[in-house]
């Protein structure tokens, strides 16, 4: 676990402006500086020999010796040895890759700093880079830091200089760049051009992300010094093509010089404090390039508004937009176990399984209470590797987890399901050393997306009622993505997947054993009642909450939260305005990595609320957001219709068709609200009927219903459907809610 009260951390550092830019955002965010580490290739003569990679930087590696310096922490810099072996995007380890070289020298300062626990880097863009650095640090307990990780360019090179850090750039690799004009010559003073080059027909990246320069930073209010260059750099030109020039720098004679105190600062407060020109303004305008995470939710609700806006508009613009390829399987022929239901044209597989334990007299102990729920926890895992078993298959073939719990979910029974859930569908490297009777052919890449909620009264197979006073029990709903026997299983590479483990501005990340999305293509003949291409493309996503990415935490504050103009219809709870919104964005950013489609692709949307007014402001943010802002429409009284291809008839409001609204007992960090969707392209729209039916469990009984979430109090005693337990139904006294996927 990481230890939020410990904030020191290493820095990875090329020399770049995003390296160092990145460290200026830690300190920002109350984190130390520790030392930083740079991987430099071997040298030639006196200058490192420069080298393609996806993964280093290696340009003016010789002067990151005196950033360090200014920096005044210690430096580690380690050649790279190792090749790019593993060049797909997903790392598999390989003794003589280098990424392992980032391993080696990430060890050494680790057992150097023991009581570090963050490593920062400066990936923008790059997932190769990212999920490598991330891959690296988990293996070492560290925690990334990746504050600059899909920060619109254009406003991240607007933050740099008006941070006033000054860098050169040192690498050309562009149409439209010039070695005379753009090599040694400082980013502000070259800014204009760049975004002139980034603009339609041309496509440089403004921040060259794209490979098309590459910087080194002389100075920046960090540092206690400033770099000089006191002799004129060596060009070396790798391709003098007139259109397509390469080229880079050697610095030759660097130096460090004293610099006025009061440009210094080297504090949080300081960091908060800076303002500086905007070098995109028409007329002069101050900038702040670093907000505090509470500063950073300001006007949120704008902010999300303008942010899905200008995304419905891209995707409008390219409504041509073809989704990421997935490696296709075919639907397996593999005859379905009784205790399974299909859907998806049969290549997905659902079971539910219910167990509990009883209480002794102290099980309301924190810790009695923690090992109760671990056990638990391993019966439910055993049962379900039981019924695989009689089916043929293993849990890597296991891709979404829907838990319910009839406890609290405190810190000590989430952080006890944890240890015992992740000993199964954790990575490799995040399980404890077992004894594996049943070897893997394949490496698991993903772990399963996964939801988890809290429902005080829970029903066992035989009709037990287990009560959270008496017993500790799990109701554990699991989506089968079964793949032929001549193919790899879902997780070992037949899947796209989202695994972002980094703290960012962008939304929470992953700190637990589970994916924010995975996305497969399934081959199968279309049904005339489906209506659907043959190759379908669905995604399922991890349950979001409200947390503030930045720290992980609930937004917490006082009073009302009143808009609209005072409308006594908004009024919300501060904090649970702020939360509604900030899940609303996390799952706006995680549908949209995912497909340019964003909202368009949705399928259906379960959304857990700890109380009555939890959902309704849940629901109201979510139909401003996409209801109204993304399908563009503002019929009266807060309604709209979406027209389904087929015929002229037309369908309820969102918030009606595809979404199940549900009352639990408690939801993760005490959240207020819980999102999670799952996604199919084509659109799930062109079907004939709404995703989601709210009626009697008796009328949904042999509707075709993939799931059931039913009140304990209306649920069969004796049931063979998939029925998920809950508290109640939004707005209903008696009804259950059936999803038809």
């Amino acid at each position: 676990h990481v230890l939020w009260n410990m904030r020191g951390f290493i820095a990875l550092v090329s020399g770049g402006k995003d390296s160092i830019f990145s460290i200026m955002e830690c300190v920002a965010h109350e984190y130390k500086l520790e030392a930083v580490v740079n991987l430099s290739p071997t040298l030639e003569g006196s200058y490192p020999v420069e080298i393609d990679s996806y993964m280093y930087q290696s340009v003016a590696s010789e002067g990151v010796r005196l950033i360090a310096e200014a920096l005044q922490v210690p430096l580690y810099q380690f050649p790279i040895s190792g090749k790019p072996h593993c060049q797909s995007l997903q790392y598999e380890e390989s003794a003589d890759d280098e990424v392992e070289d980032l391993f080696q020298a990430l060890s050494k300062v680790k057992s150097d700093f023991p009581s570090v626990h963050f490593v920062s880097s400066g990936a923008i863009l790059s997932d190769y880079q990212r999920i490598r650095v991330e891959h690296v640090a988990s293996r070492l307990r560290l925690q990334p830091l990746a504050f600059l990780w899909q920060v619109p360019t254009d406003n991240l090179i607007r933050a740099m200089l008006a941070a006033s850090l000054d860098a050169i750039i040192v690498k050309i690799a562009s149409f439209g760049l010039e070695p005379k004009r753009h090599l040694g010559a400082h980013l502000s003073d070259v800014v204009s051009n760049l975004r002139d080059l980034s603009q339609p027909p041309w496509s440089l990246n403004i921040c060259g992300e794209g490979g098309e320069y590459e910087s080194f930073t002389l100075d920046c209010p960090l540092f206690r010094r400033r770099i000089q260059i006191r002799s004129p750099p060596r060009v070396v030109c790798h391709s003098e093509d007139e259109s397509y020039p390469v080229a880079y720098l050697h610095l030759t004679r660097l130096e460090l010089e004293d610099k006025p105190t009061e440009s210094l600062r080297t504090s949080t407060a300081d960091m908060l404090s800076i303002e500086g020109v905007d070098p995109f303004s028409e007329e002069p305008k101050l900038l702040r390039p670093f907000l505090s995470p509470i500063d950073r939710l300001r006007d949120l609700r704008h902010q999300l508004t303008l942010e899905i806006r200008n995304d419905r508009t891209r995707f409008q613009r390219n409504s041509q937009c073809v989704p990421l390829s997935n490696p296709r399987t075919n639907v397996p022929t593999t005859k379905v176990e009784s205790k399974f239901q299909t859907f998806g044209n049969g290549a997905f597989w659902v079971t539910t399984i219910c167990v509990g334990i009883e209480k002794s007299v102290n099980g309301n102990d924190l810790k009695v209470l923690g090992s109760l729920t671990k056990q638990v926890t391993q019966v439910a895992i055993s049962e379900l590797q039981s019924q695989l078993g009689h089916a043929n298959l293993q849990t890597d073939c296991v891709i979404h987890n829907l838990v319910v719990l009839n406890q609290p979910l405190s810190f000590e029974v989430f952080n006890a399901f944890n240890e015992a859930y992740v000993a199964e569908f954790g990575l490799p490297w995040e399980t404890a050393p077992r004894d594996d009777r049943k070897p893997r052919s394949y490496s698991r890449m993903f772990p399963p997306t996964r939801a988890c909620v809290s429902v005080n009264r829970l029903l066992g197979p035989g009709g037990q009622c287990f009560e959270s006073l008496t017993s500790v029990a799990m109701s554990l709903t699991v989506v089968l993505h079964p793949s032929p026997s001549n193919q790899p299983a879902a997780l070992t590479g037949l899947c796209r997947g989202l695994h972002v483990r980094s703290l960012s501005h962008w939304a929470p990340a992953n700190i637990g054993p589970y994916s924010q999305a995975l996305s497969f293509t399934r081959l199968g003949s279309s049904t005339e009642s489906e209506h659907i291409d043959d190759t379908a493309e669905w995604t399922f996503y991890s349950g979001q909450i409200g947390l503030i990415p930045e720290t992980m935490t609930l937004p917490q504050f006082d009073g009302p939260c009143v808009e609209d103009g005072g409308d006594e219809d908004f009024q919300w709870n501060r904090s649970l305005r702020t939360q509604c919104l900030l899940v609303i964005r996390h799952c706006h950013r995680t549908l949209k990595a995912m497909s340019c489609a964003v909202w368009s692709d949705l399928a259906v949307g379960i959304c857990y609320g700890t109380s009555s007014s939890a959902l309704r402001c849940a629901r109201q943010t979510f139909h401003d957001a996409v209801c109204d802002l993304w399908y563009d429409s503002h019929a009266s009284e807060k309604k709209h219709t979406v027209p389904f291809p087929k015929g002229n008839c037309l369908v309820q409001c969102l918030c009606e068709s595809h979404i199940a609204w549900l009352l639990v007992s408690d939801l993760p960090k005490q959240a207020s609200v819980e999102w999670q969707f799952v996604t199919r392209s084509p659109s799930c729209l062109q079907v004939d009927r709404p995703p989601v039916r709210r009626d009697s469990y008796d009328a949904l009984t042999g509707s075709g219903a993939s799931l059931i979430f039913c009140p304990v109090d209306y649920s069969p005693r004796h049931c063979d459907l998939n029925v998920i337990p809950v508290v109640g139904i939004l707005d209903q006294s008696d009804a259950a809610v059936g999803l038809y996927l």
